[in-house]
């Protein structure tokens, strides 16, 4: 499933992905150059902060210029259209750092980037749907 927002002239494509037992609404932003970011509300809401064994800590800069402190962790229970992501470095933003929170009206929860887009073939229908399938190498 997919959906699109017209917002000041500008169209934002989200797509759904199942993340640690939970859906989580994501913008698709092929200029993003992590592979998964996730906003520091959800994070919270969900306890993922010390779910996973942390890899490095750094901060990511925004469109607006803000800095927000990032968790890297390797995770292994994410799927797209019901395809299972074996391993995938995600960013988790800080869960106490409202720079790190979606704005208000914001429905995307996280922000998909190439880095993993680049390992599917993703079609979209007239019907709002999304087709995926994983590139062969």
């Amino acid at each position: 499933y997919y959906k699109r927002d017209i917002t000041g002239g500008a169209d934002k494509v989200h797509i759904r992905l199942r993340f640690a037992g939970h859906e989580l609404d994501c913008l698709l932003d092929t200029g993003a150059s992590r592979p998964l970011y996730i906003r520091g509300d959800f994070v919270r809401k969900h306890g993922l902060w010390e779910k996973y064994p942390l890899l490095n800590e750094s901060a990511l800069t925004g469109v607006n210029g803000q800095q927000v402190k990032v968790r890297h962790v390797e995770v292994r229970d994410l799927q797209i259209g019901g395809i299972a992501v074996p391993r995938l470095l995600v960013a988790l933003g800080d869960p106490h750092d409202r720079a790190a929170f979606g704005e208000e009206g914001d429905r995307a929860e996280g922000i998909v980037g190439a880095p993993f887009l680049s390992g599917f073939v993703l079609a979209f229908t007239a019907q709002r749907s999304l087709q995926v399938r994983r590139v062969t190498r």
